[in-house]
């Protein structure tokens, strides 16, 4: 034996379980189920269970598709170089985010 009496020793294993609830309820998750992916837009490090883009890369592409929305609701008839043009947007951005809506 270690010197340790049985009352002593279940009050250590009651604590280490309280500890590991504790933890569990800290961290739903389970480790083995969180795995990691890159955000589409600049490749930051994310969970995989959030979207593609990370939330930096998901304002820009709102503010993005804001824009080129307002401008084709003034303009209905605008050509994408008109859309490019007064929105201040790249071409391959402006496709993006046509395709996208």
């Amino acid at each position: 034996m270690d010197g340790r009496d049985g009352k002593e020793t279940g009050m250590i294993e009651a604590t280490k379980v309280k500890r590991e609830r504790i933890r569990h309820q800290a961290c739903p998750e389970e480790e083995e189920d969180m795995q990691l992916s890159n955000c589409s837009g600049c490749g930051k490090l994310q969970l995989n269970s959030s979207p593609a883009l990370c939330k930096d890369c998901f304002k820009q592409h709102l503010d993005r598709s804001h824009r080129v929305k307002a401008f084709l609701t003034k303009n209905p008839r605008a050509s994408l170089m008109d859309v490019c043009h007064h929105t201040g947007l790249s071409l391959r951005v402006v496709n993006e985010v046509v395709r996208r809506a």
